[in-house]
């Protein structure tokens, strides 16, 4: 089977590579998106290849959109989740992974988290998975943007 445009084998997975346009190379700091399809090369089935396809097309072209608009009014809802999601796939986090939901049995419970987050500050566990928090609430406690 032909792999579709921008999507590219390394060793057992396949990867949805293409190059930002040159404009823009150095704001996105790198040269080529690269997006994980989460599919084997043994185990390629073309729906399911296409809508992977179509998924890393999209979060393309919001990063492309991401780089060249930042004012959040210019992104619906659907951008904002896939976004979202996109960002957590490449820190290996998922949706609701620090929520403290007892509901739900594949979420840390309350009384975990309150175990777990003794800090003096009071950091959410999200915050611990996100090291950029740290240095955004320093630059608000110091009121730099």
């Amino acid at each position: 089977m032909k792999l579709p445009k921008y999507v590219r084998a390394a060793g057992n997975s396949l990867f949805y590579q293409r190059d930002f346009p040159t404009s823009l190379q150095q704001a996105a700091g790198k040269k080529t998106f690269t997006y994980p399809l989460k599919i084997k090369t043994s185990e390629i089935r073309e729906s399911a290849l296409l809508k992977a396809v179509q998924t890393a097309s999209e979060v393309y072209q919001l990063q492309v959109k991401m780089i060249t608009r930042t004012e959040s009014s210019a992104y619906n809802l659907r951008e904002l989740d896939l976004a979202a999601t996109a960002f957590l796939n490449a820190r290996r986090l998922r949706t609701a992974q620090y929520a403290t939901d007892t509901r739900d049995p594949n979420v840390i419970s309350y009384e975990q988290a309150n175990q777990i987050n003794t800090d003096e500050d009071n950091f959410s566990l999200a915050e611990y998975a996100l090291p950029e928090f740290e240095e955004v609430r320093f630059k608000q406690g110091v009121g730099e943007p």
